[in-house]
This record gives structure tokens, C-alpha cells and sequence, in this order.
């Protein structure tokens, strides 16, 4: 029976996971017709170009290309849209950089690119992430067919004493700002305004203003690299605690039952791994969790002169080390996970005792200070709260093991690019 369910949940899992590897989508092509599809979600280097789809979930794949497309909309709300475009990109970080650099032909890039749109309104702003993982960002109006592009140069003097930031992108916000009516405020915010997205949207979205448009983000904005998260985590366990040495005859009149699940408050902490965009259905976690056990248990031997007395109180720091699979790409989703568990045992306090006219105490849990165990659960994930319910599962091949259930909320504190 139980190799039968292993071998279900095994193929229940991997149907699951096949079906997240596609994420719902509409393909514009070129020569205007339109493609309902199912778009393969792969790791690919910066903005993608090339993209596998299938018709149906299951069905026969095949490939377009940029040059073939005029736009891809994601079900998760990702735009890609193409246009002709003129970079500069280079393996070389900005201290690397000379100017002569900028101008090399071997740097310089023109052709059709798939851009993300990231904001929309009467100005739109796109990105383009090069192969280097370097960003380069666009602008257009709705009425204008071209794209262009916010310049920035970033590199150092041939004598090497001096980083030069050319911010000429400013200049070309501040004629736009005071195009649409912006006030000199807005104007003051420009010349603080660095060459990253989340810096530019603020002001993008406040140029749409003085033009009388709302403008709207993305829903998920193009995240190629990880990210990294870190976390709070509060609940409650229930423990149970299994010795075999209770069994053994070792404690006489005493019932290992006694010693059933206990409930106590747990905290902890929590960083996460999210993998880029299209692979955001896999979360890598490590989770320290600090709780408590605490029982107490007294029964009478058939000898009425004879009482037994367990006592056992530990605290523990468990370690759990989990993948987490969402299984929708939508915001509020559900999620399995699976890890193990390394149990630290902190401090302890235990002891069997037998009182009659000659008290004999003897300790019950040994030097036992850490464990291992497999540990599964099931949750929702609430964007920056996600609700988890787990259990760990300890191997009965050792005397004594802990098998424990955990309930559980964890709230993202931070975020940023791994």
C-alpha cells in the first residue's frame, strides 16, 4: 500500500511540474495572425528572443523567433513587444570601461528586439536586458511607431583615476517632463534619478501624470537573476515524542503513551531563494525554527506502595532546509514543498522515577542532542505571507525519534537581486 501511494504522489508531482513548465500565452506574429498558446518556460540569457510554444498542454512543440514577432502577452501580465533598436553591449563591468569602448564597432548592436514593456500610458518605458545581464531602457509614446532609447555610459578615464557617469538619459527626462507640464519638483526628483528601473518608473508614471494619463506597471516586471528574500516565521508545533526504550521493560508501570503531542509556539526566521521570472514556480528556502516540548506524566505500578513519574522538557532549533512549488503563476496560489529537517536539541531536562520507600531516578532520553527527518507540506502563497502546513517525519529505525507538525505564517521582510 505504501509503495502504491509513493508511486502516485510520484506521478501526481510530475504531472504538476510538467504542466508548470508553460505559462498561458498570446503570440503576435508579423504577419498578423495570432497564436493561443502554451509558451515553455525556460532559462535563457537577458531579454528573451527565442521562444518554444505548444498549442496544447502536451501537444508537439515548436519555435519562433523575434524576427518573426510583433508582440507576446503572458498570462501573468508580461509584455514583449518588438521593435528596431541600437545598444551597446559588452562583457565589462562599468569600472572596466573605457570610452573608447562605447564607440567600438565589435560593442554596437542594431537589429529587431524584444522589449518588455514595463509601464503603460500615454509614455511608455521598455526594457532590454542584454545577454550580459546589463539593462537598457526605451521610451515611446502611443502615437509614435519607434522607440527611443534613455542613453547612459558608465567607464573610466584612460589615466584611471576617475569614473565618468555620463547621465545624458536626464536631460532627455527633464525635456520630456517639462513637454508634458511637469513642475519644477518633479524636475528636482530628475536629477536624482539613477539609471534602474525602479528609479525610472516613479518618474515615468508622474510625467504620464501632468499629461492627464494613469500609467500602469507590469503586473510581474522581468526578473531574469534571482532574488533573495528574507523573512519572519511565527506558529504553533505539535510534537510527539517516540522512545522505544520505553517498550523494553526498562521502566516498569510506566505507559509510553503517556507521552502524547504537545503544543507549544514556535519562531523563526527564514531566507528564500526565488529563481528569475520564468521559473518563479520553484522557491528554495532554509527556515531555522525555535520551539518548545514540555510533558509530565505520573501513573501507579500494581504495587499501590509503587508510583512512576516521567518528565521530559527540551527546546530545539530545527533547520529546514525545502523547496516550495507553486503550483499556478497567479499572485494567490497554493503550494506543496518538501526538505528535511536537522533537530538541534538545545537544553533538556528528563527523568524516569520510581518512588517508593527507595526512590530510583534514571534519566529516559540519553545524550541524544540532534536528528534528522523528511519533512512535506502544503500552504498558499500570499505574495509577501505565505501559510504552512508541515509535518516531519522521523526514521523508526532509531530509539528515540520526534515526529513533529508545524503551523506556521511567514511574512517577507526584504527582497533583493541574489
Amino acid at each position: 500500500m505504501r509503495l502504491l501511494t509513493t508511486i502516485a504522489i510520484l506521478f501526481l508531482g510530475s504531472n504538476l511540474i510538467a504542466q508548470s513548465n508553460f505559462t498561458k500565452a498570446i503570440i503576435y506574429k508579423a504577419d498578423n495572425s495570432r497564436l493561443d498558446c502554451f509558451i515553455k518556460n525556460t532559462t535563457y540569457e537577458g531579454t528573451q528572443q527565442v521562444f518554444e510554444y505548444t498549442m496544447e498542454k502536451g501537444g508537439a512543440l515548436k519555435t519562433v523567433r523575434s524576427e518573426e514577432l510583433l508582440k507576446v502577452e503572458f498570462e501573468d501580465g508580461m509584455i514583449l513587444e518588438r521593435y528596431f533598436i541600437k545598444f551597446t553591449s559588452m562583457n565589462l563591468p562599468f569600472i572596466s570601461r573605457r570610452k573608447a569602448n562605447y564607440a567600438s564597432l565589435e560593442n554596437n548592436f542594431t537589429g529587431w528586439y524584444m522589449l518588455e514593456k514595463i509601464l503603460a500610458g500615454s509614455l511608455n518605458l521598455y526594457l532590454y536586458i542584454d545577454k550580459y545581464e546589463f539593462s537598457h531602457f526605451f521610451y515611446k509614446y502611443t502615437f509614435d511607431s519607434l522607440v527611443q532609447k534613455l542613453e547612459h555610459q558608465v567607464y573610466t578615464t584612460d589615466e584611471g583615476d576617475t569614473i565618468v557617469n555620463n547621465t545624458a538619459f536626464r536631460n532627455d527626462l527633464h525635456f520630456q517632463a517639462v513637454s508634458a507640464g511637469c513642475n519644477e519638483k518633479l524636475l528636482g526628483e530628475i536629477n536624482r534619478t539613477e539609471y534602474k528601473q525602479a528609479s525610472l518608473l516613479p518618474v515615468f508614471k508622474k510625467i504620464n501624470q501632468c499629461m492627464g494619463t494613469i500609467a500602469t506597471a507590469s503586473n510581474t516586471s522581468y526578473v531574469n537573476k534571482s532574488s533573495l528574500r528574507v523573512g519572519v516565521v511565527g506558529g504553533i508545533s505539535a510534537t510527539n515524542l517516540t522512545m522505544a526504550s520505553l517498550n523494553t521493560g526498562l521502566y516498569p508501570g510506566f505507559d509510553p503513551k503517556l507521552f502524547s503531542s504537545q503544543v507549544s509556539p514556535l519562531l523563526g526566521v527564514s531566507v528564500e531563494i526565488v529563481p528569475g521570472k520564468r521559473q518563479k514556480n520553484y522557491i528554495v528556502s532554509v527556515d531555522a525554527l525555535y520551539h518548545n516540548y514540555k510533558a509530565e506524566t505520573d501513573s501507579i505500578h500494581p504495587n499501590i506502595y509503587t508510583t512512576t513519574i516521567g518528565y521530559i522538557k527540551f527546546s530545539s532549533l530545527n533547520i529546514n532546509p525545502m523547496v516550495r512549488f507553486r503550483l499556478t503563476n497567479k499572485e494567490v496560489t497554493p503550494f506543496i514543498e518538501g526538505g528535511i529537517s536537522l533537530r538541534f536539541i538545545l537544553d533538556k531536562e528528563d527523568y524516569y522515577l520510581i518512588r517508593t520507600n527507595v526512590d530510583v531516578k534514571k534519566p529516559i532520553f540519553g545524550n541524544k542532542g540532534s536528528s534528522q527527518a523528511f519533512v512535506g507540506g502544503v500552504g498558499v502563497d500570499l505574495k509577501r505571507f505565505t501559510i504552512h502546513a508541515r509535518y516531519t517525519l522521523a526514521s523508526k529505525k532509531t530509539s528515540t525519534y520526534v515526529n513533529t507538525i508545524f503551523v506556521m505564517g511567514k511574512f517577507i521582510l526584504s527582497k533583493k537581486k541574489a
